[in-house]
Parts: structure tokens; C-alpha cells; sequence
């Protein structure tokens, strides 16, 4: 698959999370609370069973205060700056529901999680704080893999 993490060396892996915990509507809304972010998106269910048992995966979760973009103004900016990095991208077809940015980001707590094994991860699924869903269709592109997410509170 495509999916990399964002750390690795000969006997660990690591990949980083920023989950919003609480959200503000920019620019000037009040910090709440929404059912939505309960849920905390992982990877590719397929390369995450592949790493663990391979060698483990961990993962650094960075829960905050996400300011989102509601105006459109920071998705416009990053759109004019090039969100592709320089790269070119082939036209995807909009599904007409877009998802709202993260602008800003206020870490609040920082959580560490390791997955030892296939036996570790068939326990995280059983207690309920891992599980495996079919992976948001964000841009309107062609099906892909499952995804795990986790429900750490």
C-alpha cells in the first residue's frame, strides 16, 4: 500500500496524530465539544496488521483545541500556496461535501500507544478502544482499504 508512518527505525515505528479533542469555529467561536471527535482516525487497517506483526506499532497522539476553518479562508489560502507540495494532482471530481480544516491546533494532552503484537491488537479490538470501519471517502476518490480507529477516552 501507500500508507507511511511517520517514524522508523530497525525495531520501532512510530506515526503521530493530531486529534482534535475540542474545536473553536474560527475566528471567534467558543471551545466545545462535538460527538464527531470521539473518534480518533488511525491508518490502513491492511499496513497496520502488516507492521505489528512485523515488529509493533506505536502511536504519539497529540489531543487539542482545533481551530477550524468555518469562513473558508484558510482552505482557499492553502489552495492558492499549493497544498500538493509542487506536485501535480489529477482533477477529482467534488462530492460536494467538504470537510472543514484544521487553521490551528492547541496540543492539550499528549498520549503514547504501543500495539506489541497481533495478539495485543486482537485485545485492543475486543476491549472496545480499537476497531476497524471502511475509510471515509474525503475527496470523492476510488474505494480504499479499512481503517482503524481508536476511542482512547
Amino acid at each position: 500500500g501507500s500508507t507511511a508512518f511517520d517514524y522508523a527505525s530497525s525495531t520501532r515505528v512510530w506515526d503521530a496524530k493530531a486529534h482534535t479533542a475540542m474545536r473553536v469555529d474560527l475566528p471567534d467561536g467558543e471551545p466545545h465539544r462535538d460527538s464527531r471527535d470521539a473518534v480518533c482516525w488511525l491508518n490502513d487497517a491492511r499496513a497496520m496488521r502488516d507492521c505489528i506483526e512485523l515488529q509493533g506499532l506505536g502511536f504519539l497522539v497529540a489531543e487539542g483545541l482545533s481551530g477550524l476553518d468555518t469562513t473558508g479562508e484558510f482552505k482557499a489560502w492553502k489552495k492558492e500556496l499549493g497544498s500538493s507540495g509542487g506536485k501535480v494532482r489529477e482533477y477529482v471530481p467534488s462530492t460536494g461535501h467538504s470537510r472543514l480544516r484544521k487553521a490551528s491546533f492547541t496540543p492539550l494532552e499528549l498520549r503514547a500507544v504501543w500495539i506489541e503484537g497481533l495478539l495485543d491488537l486482537r485485545r485492543a479490538i475486543t476491549a472496545g478502544w480499537l476497531s476497524q470501519s471502511a475509510q471515509p471517502n474525503w475527496e470523492g476518490t476510488v474505494a480504499r482499504n479499512d481503517k482503524f480507529k481508536a476511542r482512547f477516552a
